[in-house]
């Protein structure tokens, strides 16, 4: 019997790890990892806390990071799929300020804009406060692998702040975010903390499309 999460334990959210299009700033990109992101997710292999069933965002990024640093099985749930950045997929945040700078604008401050054609940040907080709400319960603590995005919404719905709170958010390669509580009382009880201090002191690109 699968176990998630419960009020008395914690979601564990780990951004998967680098890709090529991470130094790039790439909106959804689905590529797998490169060499740093693969050492990054070998590092957590043991330093993040045991858990009854791993989850993965279904892409290929998070599923190796999630392999990589040790759990098996790891189911992918679709609720924990980045963004639909639409028209933007795989387009780095440069090419977009430089051919849709309106569209750029609006999508930063409006929480219902979707320029790209995809889903807007609104449907996306729902999309993660209905999973972290209804379906992380259990007895022990899950661990899901996702992308940067994600975490950032399970924060925001967790200190109820408003949705452009998300652009304020910093979430690195390979880092670990920790929710604990339930619905109506999450806490934040530890944010965006490297794991391998050694990777850690690597730079990092500056900036995410999310």
């Amino acid at each position: 019997m699968s176990v998630r999460a419960s009020r008395i334990g914690g979601v564990v959210l780990v951004r998967q790890a680098s890709t090529p299009a991470t130094r790039q700033a790439c909106f959804g990109a689905q590529d797998a990892l490169d060499a740093r992101g693969r050492e990054a997710a070998a590092a957590l292999k043991g330093r993040l806390p045991e858990a009854r069933e791993a989850l993965a965002s279904p892409c290929l990024s998070a599923f190796q990071t999630a392999s990589l640093a040790g759990f098996a099985p790891v189911r992918t749930d679709p609720a924990l799929a980045d963004a639909d950045y639409g028209a933007w997929s795989g387009r780095p945040l440069t090419a977009i300020e430089r051919d849709d700078p309106d569209g750029l604008a609006a999508w930063l401050t409006d929480a219902d804009a979707a320029p790209h054609g995809g889903e807007p940040l609104r449907a996306l907080l729902a999309r993660v406060a209905t999973w972290l709400d209804d379906d992380a319960r259990g007895n022990a603590p899950v661990v899901a692998v996702v992308p940067a995005v994600i975490v950032k919404a399970a924060v925001v719905h967790a200190l109820e702040a408003p949705p452009v709170a998300v652009r304020r958010l910093k979430i690195d390669p390979a880092s670990v975010t920790e929710l604990h509580g339930g619905p109506g009382r999450w806490t934040v009880a530890r944010l965006n903390q490297a794991m391998d201090p050694a990777v850690a002191a690597r730079p990092a690109p500056r900036r995410t499309p999310s």
